[in-house]
């Protein structure tokens, strides 16, 4: 890996595990994450911290939701955090999105959520995502079975996503080390050359106005799920 910060960005829904990975990453220790209030975007604040000589900055997002108001709030922030590290030099060198194991279905609001996250990746990118289930602390071990089964069959519905590259991951709080496979994911990911994430790339294009952020594919996606459309990418 590069000298510089590896920068791994998290998405996922509120309460699906990013702050959670930061700080099993962590140790448990302090972790400063993203302020968030409704309806209002504010600046990321970032953590660092080195693994086996890497540098690694993480970005801990705001949770989607299922008003796609409030998406495309979160989508200005995170925009505005692209610029930020692009101005430092840095790029996007991964991406994880989280998913709660403990949804029994997938809802429309997951599907929406999942292809804003394919949206901001681009299909180019997928290859440096990751897809990670979460919540495995709060499954009892008579039901791991069942939900084992269920983990397999979203990576068989995601099946595009794999086919571009993309790595499913249980990511399970109660095991020590469980978030050491995905960062080693990603450094045998940063290997292969490829172009930047998507919503970086546009925001360097084409910056962060209001209408810039509407027209990404992320921003397009979200103002057709404001105006009633469903899902397009599965």
């Amino acid at each position: 890996m590069p000298d510089k910060d590896f920068v791994i960005l998290l998405l996922g829904p509120m309460r699906s595990g990013k702050t959670s990975f930061v700080k099993h990453l962590n140790g448990e220790g302090d972790v400063n994450t993203c302020k968030w209030a409704s309806g209002t975007t504010t600046q990321c604040n970032t953590h660092k911290f080195e693994l086996s000589g890497t540098k690694y900055r993480i970005i801990d997002t705001p949770g989607l939701e299922d008003a796609p108001r409030s998406n495309l709030s979160v989508l200005k922030m995170i925009a505005a955090e692209m610029d930020k590290i692009g101005k430092e030099g840095l790029t996007i060198g991964g991406v994880v999105y989280f998913h709660r194991i403990t949804n029994l279905r997938l809802t429309g609001s997951d599907r929406a959520n999942i292809e804003i996250f394919e949206r901001i990746c681009g299909s180019s990118f997928l290859y440096r995502a990751a897809f990670a289930t979460t919540m495995w602390n709060t499954v009892g071990s008579r039901e791991r079975s069942k939900f084992s089964q269920l983990h397999t069959s979203i990576e068989k519905k995601y099946a595009h996503l794999t086919k571009q590259g993309t790595e499913f991951f249980k990511f399970e709080t109660n095991k020590r080390n469980s978030a050491e496979p995905i960062l080693q994911f990603f450094a045998s990911a940063s290997s292969r050359s490829g172009p930047r994430l998507q919503l970086e790339g546009e925001v360097m294009r084409t910056g962060l106005s209001a209408t810039s952020i509407r027209r990404t594919e992320a921003g397009k996606g979200i103002v057709r799920q404001m105006n009633g459309g469903g899902c397009t990418i599965l």
